[in-house]
């Protein structure tokens, strides 16, 4: 999922060429020797590139790891359509107001924060990089399983996620411009031909989840179910194998798991503060609970493996890949992290306090449709004195007056 067995690089010395691949770099000392070459020109500002380095063709083995995981990812997408009804996903569209919050979260908020953390916390220009096209990414398809078990509106999950990605053709390239420039005079080379893959595998196969939830709608909710049990091993199993087999996967930077912790977190809570305000400024909005927990969700899920090809694209045969390729490993782990203590901490409440306070004022509601028997019989005694009154006077006004 994160391309593990995409990076191969030859490093050539005076008297030899020794071959490094990705899984080689965790057991020898190559990553070693790449980082004391790249050391000899930790001051200069010019990006440094590898020698005799080129890109080259994934083992057999990682081809089948990847086809694997994104076969594995399409039928989990697949039983996320069988929840979404096109009716609904077009009035989302229709009334935007969703997207359009999602949207300035996404490319607005998360730059934003980006940006920031890598001002302040004064990074090396690679880790600063790494964090920030992190920042600039659409949704994930993760977000759409989150949701599902967040109880959110599925249906705006999946609308905000196709219309993210359909906007980073033009706000990946705008944001990188606008924030990377403080890193790096260089442009940042965007993979479109990447980004309609990843749409395109996002989208069939949930247009075919669609139209069997429209023709069969029972049979439909329950593959749902199955799907979302099956999305959460093929999540854990994601993270799994990208530690396993990532190259110098334990010489990751201490400061990308504080990073790491802190971006995703800041998605999730500014996310739902701003649709928070956005609803109660614009009532006309209408946006519910659901749909604001759902826009947090997308704002800080992020696309980690787009992010890895972005880094390999552009920096695969430079120093700064020996910074920069750890990053979207540490960030995908963290936001399913944070994301499933989010799930179980809604389930809690959900199942304990919503249940029982929805209890609680349905018998509430009974009682006083419904009054008890104490209540009857004192009603019943009230009317059986109005009755006695009503005659007593009765009596008194059909009694003669007598003349003195």
């Amino acid at each position: 999922m994160f391309g593990s067995g995409n990076l191969r690089v030859w490093i050539s010395n005076n008297e030899s060429v020794k071959s490094v691949t990705a899984t080689e770099a965790t057991n020898t000392t190559a990553y070693i020797d790449m980082e004391k070459f790249c050391a000899q020109y930790a001051n200069t500002t010019e990006i440094v590139h590898l020698p005799s380095c080129h890109q080259q063709t994934r083992s057999q083995y990682s081809k089948i790891l990847s086809i694997t995981l994104v076969t594995c990812i399409s039928i989990v997408m697949f039983a996320m359509g069988c929840k979404v009804q096109v009716k609904k996903v077009r009035q989302r569209i229709i009334r935007p107001w969703s997207i359009l919050i999602g949207f300035f979260c996404q490319f607005g908020i998360m730059p934003l924060c980006a940006f920031a953390i890598g001002s302040l916390a004064n990074l090396s220009r690679a880790k600063a990089l790494a964090v920030l096209i992190m920042g600039c990414l659409p949704g994930g398809n993760a977000s759409n399983l989150i949701t599902y078990w967040s109880n959110g509106d599925l249906d705006l999950s999946i609308a905000m996620t196709a219309m993210s990605t359909i906007f980073a053709f033009a706000m990946m390239p705008f944001c990188l411009f606008v924030y990377g420039r403080f890193f790096l005079i260089e442009s940042v080379a965007i993979p479109y031909a990447n980004i309609c893959i990843l749409l395109a595998a996002f989208i069939a196969p949930v247009a075919v989840g669609m139209a069997f939830n429209y023709c069969k709608p029972d049979l439909a909710e329950s593959l749902a179910k199955v799907g979302a049990v099956v999305g959460i091993f093929v999540v854990v199993a994601a993270a799994t194998v990208g530690i396993i087999l990532y190259p110098s996967a334990f010489h990751i930077p201490k400061i990308y798991w504080v990073i790491g912790f802190i971006l995703p977190l800041l998605g999730y809570l500014l996310g739902y503060l701003a649709a928070t305000l956005v609803s109660l400024v614009f009532k006309g909005s209408k946006i519910d609970e659901n749909q604001r927990r759902t826009i947090a969700i997308e704002t800080g899920t992020q696309n980690s493996q787009l992010c890895t090809t972005i880094t390999q694209l552009n920096y695969g045969c430079t120093c700064l890949i020996l910074e920069m390729y750890s990053y979207p490993l540490v960030y995908f782990v963290y936001e399913i992290f944070e994301a499933c203590l989010f799930c179980a901490a809604f389930q809690i409440y959900d199942h304990f306090f919503k249940q029982s306070g929805e209890n609680e004022a349905t018998v509430n509601n009974d009682v006083l449709r419904n009054p008890t028997f104490d209540q009857q019989i004192s009603d019943q005694e009230l009317e059986r004195n109005g009755e006695l009154e009503r005659i007593d006077s009765k009596k008194n006004h059909s009694k003669p007056s007598r003349i003195t």
